[in-house]
């Protein structure tokens, strides 16, 4: 116990800095917003009417929206009775959860206990935070929290696979070298090599495990949030193509993620179906996703690029660092592409060009978070800036992926200095 807390005591740390941020009064405030008092009502609603599957919000089905919250308000309301720290106190767990997360994902990527706890403490006190996500009663906290724990999850498989395909490639060449040197019996294949070989296998199933859980992540995003749940997808399939992760993901491993999303996110919406139907498609999706996406329904006078200053301002005081971040992130990528490319032609001679592909992946270094963080902070900026309907919350999402690039490149240049 001495040695964990030797080794983790920040993550302590974190979880108190957290806390305080998220929890503290929580419940001051009178509800205002507009979003966070329908949700309120609506959940009341569901409390009163005992109806768990439509939500009702003035005496009509409210279908603008996903129930998980509204469950989850819901049930706190009736233990804990109504009031405006039950309904928040989803989404402030939500806050604790993302800071720890994104701080454990920092420290098994860069094994610094700084940069894992800068990374924390950046997400626990960023302005953001205190409007219309982690101490608010709407819906944007808990997808920030799946969208990273989806990522995480992906990265875990990514990092397993190749681990495993590292190790099933020395097992062929030690064999293929025991073959060459005459010294290969059939009896030698014994049990250290069973055991190396059933090792393969629990990484294959592990990764699987990890794809499960990011498909659960999704399921539970699109509970959150509808359409928005799915940003993870988007940002996966880049990373896929761009750093080769894709040659290590079977198909089998893809199917896994796809079916224990439908499996968590189909059910509600095939009751939903059931109950209402086209009716319900057409303001939960028509209007509330499609329309948003292709008509400015609210926020006017946002412009195509209103997204870059309201970045730097709700980032504010890490917004500093953030360019700086990505720039130097951005050419260090760049870099490691050229590398790669310039390797692949020396090596791909005539006689060799057929493995051009397998050339360029092996080249490419087993960790490739840094890709995925600049991928996850680009394509939610993307997306949400060719959205005609702008709103700054819609930013949420990539938020701890700011966060980690900032607390890398603060640690860097702190170990420059």
């Amino acid at each position: 116990m001495r040695r964990w807390f030797k080794t983790h005591g920040w993550l302590i740390g974190v979880l108190a800095v957290a806390s305080f941020a998220m929890l503290f009064r929580l419940g001051a405030q009178p509800i205002q917003n507009w979003d966070e008092g329908i949700h309120g009502a609506v959940s009341i609603d569901m409390v009163e009417r005992g109806d768990w599957v439509t939500p009702w919000y003035a005496g009509g089905a409210y279908f603008r929206k996903p129930p998980l919250k509204l469950w989850m308000s819901a049930g706190l309301f009736e233990a804990f009775g109504i009031n405006a720290w039950t309904l928040r106190l989803p989404n402030a767990i939500a806050g604790i959860l993302t800071s720890l997360l994104v701080a454990w994902w920092m420290w098994q990527w860069r094994r610094s206990r700084w940069e894992a706890f800068l990374a924390g403490v950046i997400v626990a006190t960023m302005r953001p935070i205190f409007f219309h996500a982690f101490r608010t009663g709407e819906m944007d906290g808990l997808l920030t929290l799946f969208t990273t724990g989806a990522l995480y999850c992906w990265w875990k498989a990514v990092h397993d696979a190749a681990a495993a395909e590292h190790e099933i490639r020395n097992q062929k060449s030690e064999i293929r070298n025991k073959f060459k040197n005459r010294m290969f019996k059939f009896w030698s294949f014994g049990h250290s090599d069973l055991f190396r070989a059933s090792s393969f296998g629990f990484r294959i199933s592990r990764c699987e495990w990890w794809l499960a859980a990011c498909g659960a992540a999704i399921g539970l995003a699109v509970m959150t949030k509808s359409a928005a749940g799915l940003l993870p997808l988007p940002i996966i399939a880049a990373h896929a193509l761009l750093t080769g992760a894709w040659r290590r993901i079977r198909i089998r491993d893809v199917l896994v993620l796809v079916l224990v999303l439908v499996a968590v996110a189909a059910p509600w919406h095939l009751a939903m179906t059931a109950l209402h139907g086209m009716t319900f498609w057409n303001d939960y999706f028509g209007w509330h996703v499609v329309k948003r996406a292709t008509e400015v329904l609210h926020n006017p006078t946002a412009g195509t690029w209103w997204y870059l200053p309201t970045l730097m301002r709700k980032f504010s005081p890490y917004a500093w660092w953030l360019l700086p971040a990505l720039v130097i992130k951005f050419i260090l990528s760049g870099a490691e592409a050229k590398r790669r490319i310039s390797q692949l032609r020396m090596d791909a001679t005539p006689s060799t060009a057929s493995r051009a592909g397998e050339i360029l992946r092996r080249s490419a270094p087993q960790d490739k978070l840094g890709a995925l963080l600049l991928l996850w902070f680009l394509v939610t900026l993307a997306l949400f800036t060719i959205a005609k309907t702008k709103f700054e919350w819609y930013l949420l999402p990539l938020y701890p992926a700011a966060a980690m690039l900032v607390a890398e490149f603060l640690a860097a240049a702190r170990n420059v200095a």
